[in-house]
């Protein structure tokens, strides 16, 4: 998939960009003490070229944003299956990127698997200031260093309507707005995101009670986000994670509307807070 959709677009924004569909990559990171991520040496002959940045390229017509991304870094960076925690878009006018932020297995390799690639590291984020980067991507590292991380979402059934059980799976490929979060939370994205860019956040779920077990959904060759039931906040290892989220009052984690969840339930676009 994705080779039908090569080729150059000229854009209304005054620039050229590559993919006819739209482009993606994955920023791929993990957490030995630090956090890395893997960057790409992009090849001289490409756009870009001799810039480090993210494995990418164009979608296919038949793909969703996030299946490109991760098909390419599959095939730049040979990056097996991978937990996604969170996605951004760019639109131009005739032309978008999408860049998944997704949490690699500790033992990934870096490397380079195609001839798009001059090298393939693993690289501190502390240090990408030692990098020629990628203008575009360069442009984003302060919104990426809001993203690196996990959510979770505690959820209490009881305050959401009938056929939740087979809706909530669903946020694990249709993710959550940022723009629901918290003020706390959301705060510190907003300020870098600007009219033309959206945030999509892929939660763990921990569901207050018990019933019967539930798996979310996930796109081929990613990680499904963890789903299950607690009988309290205090079973879950929130240390885990950088940004917990409660649906409904309560005194762990911080709240938002059941109706913004109700909300995206029931319509994937972006739910606005109340």
């Amino acid at each position: 998939m994705g080779s039908s959709a090569d080729g150059i677009v000229y854009c209304a924004c005054g620039s050229r960009h590559w993919g006819r569909a739209g482009a993606a990559g994955v920023l791929a990171w993990r957490d030995r003490g630090e956090t890395e991520v893997i960057l790409q040496l992009r090849a001289e002959w490409s756009m870009s070229g001799g810039t480090w940045g993210i494995p990418g390229g164009a979608i296919g017509f038949d793909e969703t944003p996030l299946e490109g991304a991760i098909r390419e870094a599959h095939e730049e960076a040979g990056l097996e299956p991978a937990r996604v925690w969170a996605a951004t878009t760019l639109t131009h006018p005739d032309w978008s990127y999408t860049t998944v932020v997704a949490e690699a297995a500790p033992h990934q390799a870096a490397l380079v698997t195609d001839h798009e690639s001059d090298a393939m590291e693993w690289v501190p984020w502390h240090a990408l200031d030692g990098r020629v980067l990628m203008p575009a991507f360069e442009q984003s590292v302060p919104l990426m260093s809001t993203l690196l991380g996990r959510t979770l979402l505690v959820v209490d059934p009881s305050q959401l309507e009938a056929g939740w059980e087979d809706a909530l799976p669903l946020l694990g490929m249709r993710g959550i707005g940022a723009d629901v979060l918290p003020a706390e939370y959301r705060d510190a994205i907003d300020h870098r995101v600007g009219p033309d860019r959206t945030v999509t956040l892929f939660p763990d779920i921990a569901l207050r009670g018990s019933g019967r077990p539930l798996t979310a959904a996930s796109y081929p060759g990613t990680i499904a986000p963890t789903m299950g039931w607690t009988e309290g906040a205090e079973a879950v290892d929130m240390g885990a994670y950088d940004r917990v989220v409660t649906v409904g009052g309560s005194a762990d984690g911080l709240t938002i509307a059941p109706s913004i969840i109700r909300g995206f339930i029931s319509q994937p676009q972006r739910a606005q807070t109340d």
